[in-house]
Protein backbone atom coordinates (compact mmCIF):
# COMPACT_ATOMS: atom_id res chain seq x y z
CA UNK A 1 0.00 0.00 0.00
CA UNK A 2 1.47 3.35 -1.39
CA UNK A 3 0.99 6.76 0.32
CA UNK A 4 -1.63 8.97 -2.16
CA UNK A 5 -3.07 6.05 -3.64
CA UNK A 6 -7.34 6.46 -4.11
CA UNK A 7 -9.13 3.27 -1.65
CA UNK A 8 -12.00 2.55 -0.50
CA UNK A 9 -13.64 1.55 2.71
CA UNK A 10 -16.68 -0.19 4.09
CA UNK A 11 -18.37 2.52 6.83
CA UNK A 12 -19.81 1.25 9.67
CA UNK A 13 -21.14 -2.23 7.62
CA UNK A 14 -23.63 0.39 5.38
CA UNK A 15 -22.07 2.21 2.69
CA UNK A 16 -18.49 1.92 1.02
CA UNK A 17 -16.92 5.42 0.77
CA UNK A 18 -13.71 6.61 -0.91
CA UNK A 19 -10.28 8.00 0.84
CA UNK A 20 -7.02 8.95 0.02
CA UNK A 21 -3.84 7.00 1.68
CA UNK A 22 -2.60 10.04 3.75
CA UNK A 23 0.49 7.51 5.61
CA UNK A 24 1.01 3.78 6.06
CA UNK A 25 2.78 2.73 9.39
CA UNK A 26 3.26 -1.24 9.54
CA UNK A 27 -0.40 -2.98 9.41
CA UNK A 28 -1.66 0.54 9.85
CA UNK A 29 -2.52 3.18 7.21
CA UNK A 30 -3.96 6.89 8.07
CA UNK A 31 -6.29 7.92 5.28
CA UNK A 32 -7.95 11.01 4.35
CA UNK A 33 -12.07 11.52 3.36
CA UNK A 34 -12.93 13.72 0.21
CA UNK A 35 -14.89 15.79 2.73
CA UNK A 36 -12.19 16.67 5.17
CA UNK A 37 -10.90 14.57 8.19
CA UNK A 38 -9.71 11.03 8.61
CA UNK A 39 -8.96 8.08 10.32
CA UNK A 40 -6.49 5.03 11.10
CA UNK A 41 -7.29 1.61 9.45
CA UNK A 42 -5.73 -1.48 9.33
CA UNK A 43 -4.96 -2.28 5.96
CA UNK A 44 -6.89 -5.18 5.22
CA UNK A 45 -9.74 -2.64 5.60
CA UNK A 46 -8.73 -0.90 2.27
CA UNK A 47 -10.24 -2.42 -1.08
CA UNK A 48 -8.67 -0.84 -4.36
CA UNK A 49 -11.76 -0.25 -6.48
CA UNK A 50 -15.52 0.13 -5.45
CA UNK A 51 -16.23 -2.97 -6.56
CA UNK A 52 -14.07 -5.13 -4.36
CA UNK A 53 -15.64 -3.04 -1.22
CA UNK A 54 -19.47 -3.79 -2.76
CA UNK A 55 -18.88 -7.41 -3.08
CA UNK A 56 -17.16 -7.73 0.48
CA UNK A 57 -20.67 -5.50 1.51
CA UNK A 58 -23.26 -7.43 -0.09
CA UNK A 59 -21.34 -10.44 1.29
CA UNK A 60 -21.66 -9.54 5.29
CA UNK A 61 -25.22 -8.49 4.48
CA UNK A 62 -26.13 -11.57 2.87
CA UNK A 63 -25.50 -13.05 6.05
CA UNK A 64 -28.28 -15.24 7.74
CA UNK A 65 -29.20 -13.83 11.11
CA UNK A 66 -31.68 -16.30 13.72
CA UNK A 67 -35.57 -14.38 14.10
CA UNK A 68 -35.56 -12.53 17.07
CA UNK A 69 -37.62 -14.50 19.02
CA UNK A 70 -35.05 -17.82 18.11
CA UNK A 71 -34.29 -18.61 21.64
CA UNK A 72 -37.00 -17.21 23.96
CA UNK A 73 -38.74 -20.65 24.15
CA UNK A 74 -35.53 -22.61 25.62
CA UNK A 75 -34.90 -19.60 28.32
CA UNK A 76 -37.74 -20.81 30.30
Amino acid sequence: MKEGIEAYIIESNLKVRKVTVAHVTGNLATVRFEEGGGIRVPINRLYGSEEEATKELRYKTEIKKPPHNYLNGQLL
